[in-house]
This record gives structure tokens, sequence and C-alpha cells, in this order.
């Protein structure tokens, strides 16, 4: 019995040794297998970078994958979540586009219910694209201006110089959507000194520039009494038929969007030279659409192509004076209430008068271009009341009122108001008053986005600064549309009303 109990005990330790062994070639095969066969992995998600292509262009994906080998389906990239920027006291659409390095342009596009003019505090808005950093400016700048997307018909970027005119030395040139603060400027408002982020100060023609609406060019101080004409249409000379010359073709008798310049306007007209009035000037009346060196002043500058137009060089030559006055009752951020508000009346007025009575005591003026409204989006339900006010206050004074209807329906879209009833009023009192109505919006409505910039109310303009470019190319932009009209009504009253 004991032999066969130690045999038994050999065989069980005979088969653990076996079973170690067995299952320690099982562990080095696994070891072995591990090291030459890629376990399967769950795909990991994919390696972005986001490349900034331009300052208004949006964040691209760039998805990195190895070269070598297959690459896994990619992980489905999340829709970007917008950025959203809450405005701050004194902050403008300029700063804030300055923040994020896009143009003011594209700033609005992507907030189309956003009036500019009337950013408050706390509002919030969308900052198109996945978003960059803010740019930190190398020293505090509030900007009055920016560089036009293009700056002339070459593509060249704007000449910083180190005084106005072309003859001036070149200091550098500005690329687009450079912001600058504007210094000050020529006796006749073609130059502007300006200032750059990075502290360089230098001279710019102003019609390059893209300029704040509620900046007032009255209001900036005159540093230069040199007149240096810029080179950007080929002048007109400015000059009266020569005695036997021939006669200079006249214009039509009318346009479809012009009525009311006979009839009543000659006795308002009469009326106003037993006043003193004179026949050859005339008041400007609005907001930051007139207050523009875009609209009239090329004229003073002799910077203009009248092209198919030609006749109205008698009108230009007439009128001369007048194209470079700075109205104290057309400022950027005017509704009919400042207009009439002895509060809202700038330096050169005098004690209780209103802005309106101030241009016209200051130009003393046969004929008055009306184009007031756009602010008046908020207080609508009293634009009537006060508008009959302006008509009434012009017409005693002898002055010939021109009423234009405005682009926009800015009333109905940040307001209650119903669509077209600023416009609606304008046509109707005109008719009522029997007096002049330019309806631009009947022009605007045939332009690309109405001839106005994305905001949808501030007139738009070519890239060259053409504004007084009357070939039909240029007609696209409501600058030049406006320039036109505005002349083709002056045309109407010159030759069947002021010099019949």
């Amino acid at each position: 019995m004991r032999m066969g109990s130690s045999r038994l005990n050999v065989i069980a330790a005979i088969a653990v040794v076996m079973f170690i062994l067995v299952m320690g070639v099982v562990a080095v095969s696994g070891l072995a297998t591990q090291g030459s066969v890629p376990p399967q992995r769950s795909a990991e998600p994919a390696i972005t970078f986001y490349v900034i292509a331009s300052p208004t262009a949006r964040a691209t994906d760039v998805v990195a994958q190895p070269t070598d080998v297959a690459a896994p389906p990619p992980a489905p990239s999340p829709t970007p979540t917008p950025r959203i920027y809450v405005v701050e006291d004194g902050d403008t659409p300029w700063d804030i586009a300055l923040k994020f390095r896009m143009s003011v342009d594209d700033l609005l596009a992507a907030n189309p219910g956003v009036n500019p003019s009337l950013l408050r505090p706390g509002a919030s808005l969308v900052i198109p694209g996945p978003g960059a950093p803010p740019v930190t400016v190398s020293r505090p700048i509030t900007l009055d201006a920016i560089v036009s997307n293009l700056v002339n018909v070459d593509g060249v970027n704007l000449a910083l110089r180190k005084g106005p005119g072309t003859s001036q030395d070149l200091m550098v040139r500005l690329p687009a959507f450079s912001p600058l603060k504007i210094l000050g400027r020529t006796a006749d408002s073609a130059w502007l000194k300006v200032a750059t982020t990075d502290g360089q100060e230098g001279w710019v023609f102003t019609l390059y520039l893209d300029i704040q609406p509620n900046l007032g060019m009255g209001s900036l101080a005159i540093l230069s009494r040199e007149v240096a004409r810029p080179r950007v249409a080929a002048a007109v000379p400015v000059a009266t038929a020569r005695p036997g010359a021939p006669a200079r073709p006249v214009g039509p008798s009318s346009y479809p969007y012009i009525s009311g310049t006979s009839g009543r306007a000659r006795t308002i007209f009469a009326a106003g030279q037993k006043l003193g009035n004179r026949p050859g000037s005339v008041a400007l009346v609005g907001d930051s659409n007139t207050d523009n060196p875009a609209f009239f002043k090329p004229f003073a500058w002799g910077v203009y192509d009248l092209a198919g137009f030609s006749y109205l060089q008698d009108t230009v030559n007439f009128f001369q004076s007048s194209f470079l006055h700075d109205s104290p009752a057309a400022i950027g951020g005017f509704n009919t209430t400042k207009l009439l508000d002895p509060g809202s009346a700038r330096a050169g007025c005098q004690a209780g008068e209103s802005p309106l009575r101030c241009e016209y005591r200051q130009t003393k003026p046969s004929v008055a271009l009306i184009l007031i409204g756009t602010g008046d989006q908020h207080t609508w339900q009293g634009y009537e009341q006060r508008y009959r006010q302006i008509l009434n206050e012009t017409i005693e004074l002898g002055i010939i009122p021109v009423l234009i209807t405005k682009a926009d329906d800015l009333e109905f879209k940040d307001n209650s108001a119903p669509y077209g009833y600023l416009n609606a009023i304008v046509v109707r009192l005109a008719g009522e008053y029997g007096v002049p109505l330019l309806n631009f919006r009947q022009v605007a409505d045939t332009l690309p986005n109405k001839g106005c910039i994305a905001d949808g109310f501030h007139y738009n303009k070519p890239g060259d600064g053409q504004v007084a470019n009357f070939n039909t190319a240029y007609l696209q932009y409501g600058y030049n549309q406006r320039n036109l009209t505005a002349l083709q009504v002056l045309d109407l009253l010159r030759r069947q009303v002021i010099q019949p």
C-alpha cells in the first residue's frame, strides 16, 4: 500500500509540473503575438487646426491625417457656437470691428437687426466665425474711420502722406480696414490728417475712408488752408459759356422720380428774394447721409465726371459756392426732433436758435434739400407733426423745400411702424404743400442692396472713391445716385424757377 501511494504522489507532481509548463508556453506565445499585431482600438478624434486666412475670413478647419496608412473615418465636427460680444459704454461699431479684426460691414451683416448709430451698453452682438481673440492696439484710439475695402482702381493700398496733396512725400501705405483717428482737415475737407494705431500721423484723401456716421465734418479742426486736388477722376472744367459759344445741351424737363418743381416753387422763390435770399445758395438738412464728404463736396474739389449728363455743368457752376458748406442742420444721428431743438445746435449758432434756423440764417438759401427720417424710427408717431413744422418754417423764410424720401424702412425694421410709413408721409406732404419731391427711394429700389452698406441705411460708394462719376458702372452706388439726383432736381429748379 505504501508503494501504491508513493507512486500516486509522483504522478500528481508530474501533472502539476506539466500544467505549469503548458501555461508558461501559452503566456509567452501571447506576448509574442502582442508585439507583432496591433490591437483593435476605437478611432481617436481628428486633430483640428484653425487657420485665419484674412482679417475678415472665417476660420477654416484643417484635419491632420497620417499619410502612410488608411485614415479612420473622421469624427463629426461640432457646429461652432457663435461668439457673443456685450456692448460696453462708449463702444462704436468701429471699436468692436477693430477688436475682432474684421470689417464693419461684416460685423453689421452678422447683426442685421442692429442700428449702429444706436448701440446701447449691454446689447449683445454676434461675432461671425469661430472668433479670433480680441486685438490689443498699441495705444488707446477712438476710431473715427476705416480705410475702404478697395482704395483705388489698381488695388494699391492707401497712401499716408506727410502733407495734404499727392505731391507730398509718401510715408507708408495703409491696407483696407486699417482703423484711423481723424485729427483735422484741410479747409475744403478733401484731405484729412489721421493717426494710425501704431502712432503714425499723416494725411489721406477723404474719399478713400469709411467715416464714422456720427462724426461731423464741420466739427473737425482746420489744420491746413492748402487746396490740393486729388487725382480720382478727370476734373471737369468749371467755367461759364463764352459769348458766342455753342449752347450746352438742355436736360430733361422732368424725371419720373421728381415732381412739383414748378407751381408754388415760383411763389416761394419770389418771396425769398424780397427777404434777401441768395439764388445760388442751397441749404442741406439731414443726417449722416448728408453730412458726409461723399455728398456734393467732390463738385467743389473738381473731382467729378458728368459723363452723359454734361447738361448739368451749368447747374454745378451756378451752385458752386454751396458744395463745401458744412451744415449745422445736417449731422450724423440727427432726426426731426434734434433738427428743431436749440439744445442740439453746435458752435456758431445763436442762443435759442435751432439747427434748422441756424443753417437758414447762415446760408440765406433759395433751396433746401431735406432728407430726414432715418433717425426717427423710435419716435415715428410724432414724425408728421415735426415734419410739418420744418416745412412751415422753411416756406415762411422764402426757401423752396425739396422733400427727399429715404432708402430704408428702419421705423418698420427697428420698431412697430407700418412698412414705408415715413416715406409715405413725405410723399403725401409734398403733394399737400405743392412743393418739390425727389423720390429717392424709387431710385434706390433699383440698386444692389438699395444703394446701402450692410446696415441697410447708410449709402454705399465705389471703392475707388469716385462718388461723383456718372458713368453707368458707377451709378450702381448710393452716393453716386444721391449726387446725380440732387443735381437733377437743382437743375430743374434753376431752369424753371430761379433762371427761367
